[in-house]
């Protein structure tokens, strides 16, 4: 279980992520919610968090799921859904070697 200031974090780097491959700038991204461009920055660097009715807005206008945004799913489902079976079995096993690999670190560490 994370806490809530890794939570963030991590949210934030998957919304900045999202909205990077969107091609939007955190400008664009906040006009099309209805919010602020300091909101964006502050979901991206993790001081702040959605509210429920602008985690949808983010999530429809960057075509990601909210379980992705908000750790409930390690890939995002709708890209996910546009991959074949054997792409998504190699990304299966990319993303265990990336977790294997950091418990590995941990216990080094």
């Amino acid at each position: 279980m994370i806490g809530r200031n890794e939570f963030m974090v991590l949210f934030g780097k998957k919304l900045k992520m999202a909205r990077i491959r969107a091609g939007l700038t955190q400008e664009e991204l906040a006009e099309k919610v209805g919010i602020s461009r300091g909101s964006i920055a502050r979901y991206e660097l993790g001081e702040m968090e959605p509210k429920l009715e602008n985690l949808i807005s983010l999530s429809e206008i960057l075509d990601i799921s909210t379980d992705y945004l908000l750790g409930l799913s390690k890939i995002n489902q709708q890209i996910a859904a546009r991959l074949s079976d054997e792409a998504m079995c190699a990304l299966d096993k990319f993303i265990k070697a990336i977790q294997r690999s950091n418990n590995t670190e941990r216990m080094d560490g």
